[in-house]
């Protein structure tokens, strides 16, 4: 049964930690201690506990009554000897609430399970919070009714595994300074770029500017970003000249930049008809000088030094030929890295991902044609408008 309804995640900090300096005698009092001050927030503010571990997934019909519950128990938490913190996260969304079978129950399962994205965002969000802190999603935000907290934006952040990026609110406490979460390798701040996004976290790439307005492609954009997050190697975007395969690979290399801590890298293949000009394109993409030895092993050690990322090899299909060679063997010495390539013939290497790419859609087209109108239509700079 598919239902609205807001999702609050906690996790004790340093649960392992506090657990071998306290012994288990001692720790599973604490624990015991922490679960039954959650469980009492729960009733009282007419929650439901689902799962539980070092913290609870617990469901509200309402956000501020999860604002409220999380609010209890970092009070309540910090009362306790030693004291505990824990991190927080609400949103809220479309869960599908499912009930197990009687004879999975009489096996150890839960009476309810709850599945869907919403529950993973939550986590997601859960695990930027530090310890104290409750951090609300824009949509949990959104359905606030009673007395608003006061709550902070702390900007917009992209997250492994959802299409677009969200809006995230600290809750203030009178205790806590309110303080952005760092990035980590799940989730990192991005701001507003054009159409597209780009991380606030300046990470080293070799990516030119692009030149105009990018439209449209969201769903394809999406696709790619899955395609890596399932664990491609190789993704190919295939299609026939013009159809814009090279700003697709662009915009997606920059939107999700911060997925790769060892940068983005645009190799430019469209001049090179030979395995050397293939090899001077890229180590020109590289950045990186190529000495006298064979340049396919010195360019494999140069994106393998670079650990997790990202390869765009553009305009692929004149040297395809030459595939096996040199992205076959740069895949074998660089295991973190990704390659994204654009092409009008497929690869036919182990392990490629092919993502044929269809001409826009009609409202996209049109949208596109207007921004490329207006950009031709306006004054150079130094001339006067008519």
């Amino acid at each position: 049964m598919r239902e609205q309804h807001v999702l609050l995640l906690t996790d004790a900090v340093d649960s392992t930690a506090i657990t071998e300096a306290l012994g288990d005698a001692a720790a599973s009092a604490l624990w015991a201690a922490h679960d039954r001050i959650v469980r009492r927030s729960v009733r009282d503010r007419c929650g439901r506990e689902i799962d539980k571990s070092d913290g609870f997934l617990l469901l509200f019909d309402s956000v501020d009554a999860a604002v409220a519950c999380a609010d209890d128990l970092h009070r309540s938490f910090a009362q306790l000897e030693p004291p505990l913190r824990c991190r927080a996260g609400i949103h809220r969304g479309t869960v599908v609430l499912r009930r197990t079978a009687v004879d999975e129950q009489a096996l150890g399962a839960k009476a309810l399970e709850i599945d869907g994205i919403a529950k993973a965002t939550a986590a997601r969000i859960m695990a930027l919070a530090s310890g104290g802190q409750t951090l609300l999603s824009s949509n949990a935000r959104a359905a606030i009714q009673g007395g608003h907290p006061a709550l902070t934006s702390i900007g917009h952040w992209r997250m492994k595994g959802l299409a677009e990026p969200i809006e995230l609110f600290e809750v203030a406490r009178p205790d806590v300074a309110p303080h952005p979460p760092d990035d980590s390798p799940k989730a990192y701040r991005v701001l507003r770029d054009g159409e597209g996004w780009t991380p606030v976290a300046h990470l080293r790439h070799g990516l030119p500017g692009e030149r105009d307005t990018f439209v449209g492609r969201g769903a394809a954009l999406a696709d790619l970003a899955t395609c890596f997050d399932a664990g491609a190697r190789v993704v190919t975007i295939l299609g026939m000249g013009g159809i814009g395969k090279t700003r697709l690979a662009l915009r997606y290399a920059r939107g999700w930049l911060g997925d790769y801590a060892g940068g983005a890298w645009f190799c430019d293949l469209s001049t090179a008809r030979s395995l050397d000009g293939l090899a001077h394109a890229v180590a020109q993409g590289l950045d990186m000088p190529l000495g006298k030895a064979d340049p396919l092993p010195q360019i494999g050690n140069a994106i393998a030094g670079r650990g997790a990322c990202l390869v765009v090899l553009d305009n692929f299909e004149q040297v395809a030929r030459h595939a096996e060679a040199t992205l076959g063997t740069w895949l074998v010495r660089a295991p973190a890295a990704r390659f994204l390539v654009t092409s009008r013939e497929r690869l036919g290497i182990a392990g490629e991902t092919l993502r044929p790419l269809a001409p826009l859609e009609l409202d996209e087209a049109v949208r596109l044609f207007e921004a490329r109108a207006a950009s031709a239509a306006a004054p150079m700079q130094g001339e006067e408008s008519a």
